[in-house]
Parts: structure tokens; C-alpha cells; sequence
């Protein structure tokens, strides 16, 4: 199930709690908690459409209204003319006279989201870079992260990697090189294959790295992804060749200065 799919079974589950879903809705639900993006467009489109059932629920139309739909005034045909359905169609109108007004309400709203998040394409890859760097601490901060493969052994991790199809890191900055793997993952952000391989901290927390590969967007030199804090993250990370590295640390007070200190001095092993 590509992500078009999926978005199209979701649409009909917005209104829904998950133990109400079908199995084909189960089925779209499970590859959501999977992929950040698609996570972040189903909580807007169930914000939007709940904001849109309250309204109806709450509003009554003018005492007019009804009464107008109903009985229209009815001028003598000249010639045979077929009567329009009028009474089957009123409770559809007044609906979508109140849909109508929601809809101008938050349609401001709807465009900066889409743009905040980049659902948009052709984008430039800095702001593909932008978008990829707060939907991965988007990831962190809303997702119970369940990994597809345990391991210390960063060497095996690459091997996963490689042999799930998944993005795969080359050199690492030293100071994130000294620290011990937990595991690593493969998901799906905007069609993309992403991978996720988490590192031990001395105190026990966690930093998250998030390789994406966008073949045809090739750098000769490294370039500095800048420090940002996302839900109070601290995010940063590194583009080179045809992948974006993103850091995202699993508490505020996760420190990943030191990383970017020696991505910007570019000592990576």
C-alpha cells in the first residue's frame, strides 16, 4: 500500500477511534504510525473534519432557511419542464452551507499547514532539508518508536540496512561514533525510504540518526544541516553526496553540540 492509498482509506476513518477500524483501515492505520508525514496529515485532516461535525452539531440555520429551500417560489412554465427535486436535495444544501463556512474559516489555516510541512512538490532542497529535519523530531516527539532489529554492533546495523533496501550512513561524526547503537528501523517520510538508527548516550537517553537518500540532489562538499530545536528537540545534523543525516535527540537536554561541532570541522570516521 503506497502512501496515496493509504491517505485515501484514512480519509474515511477520521471520525473514528482505532478499535472501530476495519481491517483495511487496521491495515492503513499500522503503515501511519510508521511514517511521520503521513501521521501529521491524518491528525489535520481529524482536526478539520471534527472541527466541521461540531459546527454542524451546533449550528442551526436561519428559521428562514429551511422554510426558503423547501418552498421556493414557483413561477408558471411557459412550456413542459421537468420539477427539480428540491425536497430531496434540502437537507444536502444546508449542509453544505454550513460545510462551506467552516471550510472559509480554516482555509487559511490548511495552506500554511501544508506549506509548514512541505506536502507541496518541487520544493528546493533546503526547504526539503527543513521539512525533512522537523518531521523527523515531529517522529521522535509523537511516535512510540518500535525498532525493526536490536543490536550494539554498528557494523551489523549497516548490514540490515543494506539488506532492507533502507538508506545507509557513511562516515558519522566522531563524537557520535564513540557512543553504542540500540537498533535501527526503516519507515517512509513523503514516498521515501528513511532509516533510523538509535545510539546510547552515557546517561541513558538517546540520539536518533535519520538518513534519507534524494538521488539527483548530489553535494561535491559536506554541508552543515544548523542546530534547530523542534517540540524542544535539539535537532541538527549533515548533507553529503545524495543523503541528509538529521540528529534528533530523544529529550531537550540531550546534548548534540559536541556532533555538530565535529560535522562542522568535518571529523567523521
Amino acid at each position: 500500500m503506497n502512501i496515496e492509498q493509504a491517505k485515501k482509506i484514512l480519509s474515511t476513518a477520521t471520525l473514528l477511534e482505532p478499535q472501530q477500524f476495519d481491517s483495511e483501515q487496521q491495515l492503513a492505520y499500522e503503515q501511519l504510525r510508521q511514517d511521520a508525514s503521513l501521521k501529521t496529515w491524518f491528525d489535520h485532516q481529524q482536526e478539520t473534519d471534527r472541527q466541521i461535525q461540531s459546527t454542524l452539531q451546533q449550528t442551526e440555520p436561519p428559521a428562514d432557511l429551511l422554510d426558503s429551500l423547501l418552498n421556493p417560489p414557483v413561477a408558471k412554465p411557459e412550456r413542459n419542464i421537468l420539477p427539480f427535486p428540491i425536497h430531496a436535495f434540502a437537507p444536502y444544501a444546508i449542509a453544505a452551507c454550513l460545510v462551506l463556512a467552516v471550510i472559509g474559516i480554516s482555509f487559511k489555516d490548511t495552506i500554511l499547514n501544508n506549506q509548514f510541512f512541505g506536502y507541496h512538490r518541487g520544493i528546493s532542497s533546503f526547504d526539503r532539508e527543513a521539512d525533512f529535519q522537523r518531521a523527523m523530531a515531529d517522529f521522535v516527539y509523537n511516535t512510540q518508536i518500535s525498532l525493526d532489529e536490536l543490536s550494539d554492533n554498528r557494523s551489523y546495523i549497516l548490514e540490515w540496512l543494506t539488506q532492507n533496501d533502507a538508506p545507509t550512513f557513511g562516515g558519522i561524526p566522531q563524537s557520535l561514533a564513540d557512543l553504542t547503537t540500540l537498533g535501527c528501523k526503516k519507515f517512509f517520510w513523503q514516498d521515501m525510504s528513511v532509516s533510523l538508527v538509535c545510539f546510547h548516550t552515557d546517561n541513558g537517553k538517546l540520539v536518533h540518526l535519520f538518513t534519507l537518500h534524494h538521488p539527483g540532489q548530489t553535494v561535491e562538499k559536506t554541508q552543515v544541516i544548523h542546530l534547530q530545536r523542534y517540540f524542544d528537540l535539539p535537532t541538527g545534523g549533515w548533507h553529503a553526496g545524495d543523503k541528509s543525516h538529521i540528529l534528533v535527540g530523544s529529550e531537550p537536554d540531550v546534548d548534540i553540540e559536541p556532533m555538530m561541532t565535529h560535522i562542522r570541522k568535518s571529523k567523521f570516521i
